[in-house]
């Protein structure tokens, strides 16, 4: 695709010439072409739904190496998740491997309060979609991981411990009825789950808290 100076565009090789009023133009991914193992014609890392590599006994691949197409960094801590399983398994530790089952995750910021997103992914389509203002996992966290997000969570309160000057800890009782305010009561509870001051990931269903 090329500009013609006077504000059309040539789509190449035989395309034809357009004048847009808009355009909106996107990089095509390419894979790091990891040398010694297979690729697919972009680059990426084909693998099985445990992320064991196609083609190459004893490796596992996980992340935006791989041919799966959603690059995003709680897709790949689902990944590792799966990959981790499958090689304690085989090397004999009694855990179960269970297939990689992607699910999306995301906070949609719109400039007041965030909306929280989710939704299952099978045959390349997305399942069980939710929408919602509250947190659909815990702690809130960019990447939502079963172990990535609490171990983040956990170094992000250790290092406001470290740099705090002198807080003092206050916990006030609230009266509030939960249905009356039931975002209050969801942070009760999460309250009360973190207890031990270690964050936990917590993945609430549709219209309950998932505990």
């Amino acid at each position: 695709m090329r500009t013609t100076g006077e504000g059309r565009v040539l789509l190449e090789p035989n395309g034809p010439s357009l004048q847009p009023d808009r355009l909106v133009a996107l990089p095509r991914l390419a894979g790091p072409r990891v040398g010694g193992l297979p690729h697919d014609a972009d680059r990426f890392i084909p693998v099985d739904d445990r992320g064991r590599v196609e083609g190459a006994d004893g490796v596992w691949a996980a992340g935006d190496c791989t041919a799966f197409p959603i690059k995003q960094g709680g897709i790949a801590a689902q990944q590792a998740d799966t990959v981790a399983a499958a090689i304690a398994a085989q090397a004999g530790a009694d855990v179960e491997a269970l297939p990689f089952r992607p699910v999306m995750r995301g906070m949609l910021l719109t400039g007041r309060a965030p909306t929280w997103l989710r939704a299952s992914i099978a045959d390349g389509r997305a399942a069980d979609s939710v929408t919602t203002g509250n947190a659909l996992w815990w702690p809130p966290s960019k990447i939502a991981g079963k172990r990535l997000a609490p171990a983040l969570g956990a170094a992000d309160a250790d290092a406001a411990a470290e740099h705090s000057e002198g807080g003092l800890s206050v916990e006030v009782e609230l009266q509030a009825h939960p249905a009356e305010a039931p975002g209050l009561e969801r942070r009760a509870i999460l309250a009360h789950v973190r207890g031990e001051r270690k964050p936990r990931l917590l993945d609430f269903e549709p219209g309950g808290h998932g505990l």
